[in-house]
């Protein structure tokens, strides 16, 4: 008797790379891609309930678009649709990511000091991870270190990811 293998399922997994190369299944969502691009409204908003998928969809999006990721274009995006069909944007651009999950809620003032220390750590993580990409990249680095106020170092972070 012959026994049928299954791909996992990546419950709880929310990171495109390891579901693609660790041989998840995965539902092949990547056709939205083209439908995004073309969509007329700058402000796209992303609604659906919890585990559905909405962090992986992100993470994927960020390896199609983020240019540190060209060299895996083919591996994680060959046999989906969006490898065979890819649109001019891809692996174009400096993707800032930012993960709010983990956050201090133990109240207001840990949460305030949680939460925007999470979005610094995450602009100085993207200046450094786009090092390559970003000249003069720790200026800007060093700009951002100055900066007290999150507005400032996102414009600087903004201005860096305009250089490359």
């Amino acid at each position: 008797m012959e026994t049928k293998t299954y791909k996992r399922l990546p419950y709880g997994n929310a990171n495109f790379e390891r579901v693609i190369t660790e041989n998840y299944a995965y539902v092949d969502k990547t056709r939205f891609i083209e439908l995004l691009e073309k969509e007329n409204n700058s402000y796209l908003f992303f609604t659906r309930p919890r585990k559905f998928g909405k962090s992986l969809f992100f993470s994927m999006m960020s390896h199609y678009y983020d240019i540190t990721d060209t060299d895996k274009f083919d591996t994680l995006f060959g046999d989906l649709y969006i490898g065979k069909h890819p649109t001019p944007k891809h692996n174009s651009y400096v993707v800032l990511k930012f993960n709010f999950s983990g956050l201090d809620t133990g109240g207001e003032e840990h949460f305030r000091m949680s939460f925007t220390g999470n979005i610094r750590q995450s602009i100085l993580t993207c200046l450094e991870n786009h090092r390559d990409f970003i000249p003069n990249v720790d200026d800007y680095i060093n700009k951002c270190e100055e900066q007290s106020s999150i507005g400032d170092m996102l414009n600087i972070a903004f201005r860096a990811a305009a250089a490359k």
